[in-house]
Parts: C-alpha cells; sequence; structure tokens
C-alpha cells in the first residue's frame, strides 16, 4: 500500500489499488521468480490502467500525473511513455510529448503506435514530410491494425487541400 500512498495524494484509492493487486496476484497462473517485483509491476499497471481511464474521460493532467508516477519507477516503460505522449499532445505541449516519443522509439523503434504518435505530433508542429514519413513506415510495419487505419486516414488528410487535425492516436495495448 505504500507504493500508492507515495505515489497518490488521498486516502481512499491506495487501499482499493492495493486490493486490486493482491486479486490479480490470485487470479494470475505466471510462475514468478520475484514477487516483490511482480507487486511492483501490478501496481505500475494499475496506475497506467488508471491514466488511460482518465484520458479517455478528457483528464489528460491526471493522465499525466499518474504515467509521471509510473515513469519515476519505470523510466523505460513503453506504453506509458506513448500514452502520456498522446496526453501531453492533447494538452498542446508539444515538445514533452516529443521528448516521450524520441524516448519510446529508441527502446522500440519499430512501435507503430509510437510511430503514429509521432507522426501526429510531427504534423502538429508543421513537419508534413516527417509525419508522413511516420505514416507510411506505420503502414508497412502494422497492416491490419488500428494503427495503420488511422495513418491511412492521416495521410488522406494531409493530401486534402485544407487538412484536419491528425486521427487520434489508439490507445496503447498491454
Amino acid at each position: 500500500m505504500e507504493f500508492f500512498l507515495r505515489r497518490i495524494h488521498n486516502r481512499a484509492e491506495p487501499e482499493d489499488l492495493t486490493q486490486e493487486v493482491f486479486v490479480r496476484m490470485l487470479r494470475s497462473t505466471e510462475d514468478v521468480a520475484r514477487p516483490d517485483a511482480y507487486v511492483f509491476e501490478i501496481a505500475a499497471d494499475l496506475l497506467t490502467d488508471r491514466a488511460e481511464a482518465a484520458g479517455s474521460a478528457g483528464w489528460f493532467d491526471k493522465a499525466v500525473a499518474d504515467l509521471d508516477r509510473v515513469l519515476k519507477t519505470n523510466p523505460s516503460r513503453l506504453d506509458a511513455l506513448v500514452y502520456r505522449a498522446s496526453a501531453n499532445r492533447a494538452l498542446d505541449r508539444l515538445d514533452p510529448a516529443l521528448a516521450d516519443i524520441d524516448m519510446a522509439l529508441k527502446l522500440a523503434p519499430d512501435s507503430a503506435e509510437a510511430l503514429l504518435e509521432r507522426g501526429n505530433i510531427r504534423r502538429l508542429k508543421g513537419d508534413i514530410p516527417g509525419a508522413r514519413q511516420d505514416w507510411l513506415r506505420v503502414a508497412k510495419l502494422a497492416p491490419g491494425s488500428a494503427e495503420e487505419a488511422a495513418a491511412r486516414t492521416n495521410i488522406e488528410r494531409l493530401d486534402q487541400k485544407d487538412a484536419p487535425a491528425p486521427a487520434a492516436t489508439p490507445a496503447p495495448r498491454q
């Protein structure tokens, strides 16, 4: 519970989240070599899930705050980097969003989610050739996926005279 108490500043949520950690551990069929590390991984998963829910509800500042907490514990967590970049983009904080995506792409250069998000950020920053390049790479890397569909929509929008904003990035998968 102390993990959550240090990261969440009210008393009710840490208890609920701690209970959820135990429920997930009991339901797990994985053979866990280090239970202590596994507990922290589940706790980070719960904060990431909470951030995704906050972002889906339009509470991007709350999403960023939760993802800051996750990334403080594990700075190389790809899904949290991509989702925080998306939330920062929604808040028009393009430079921090791009920094997160750059880190994500260092960890996973072929991540369709990260490339799609970088294309969206590049488009908003006015880098049309860079955005197109990222979206074409997404289409090549992830045929038939939601990311490919969003990338193709974005490319079609670029080809229109008055190009609207890029299509939304699908929520990162766990």
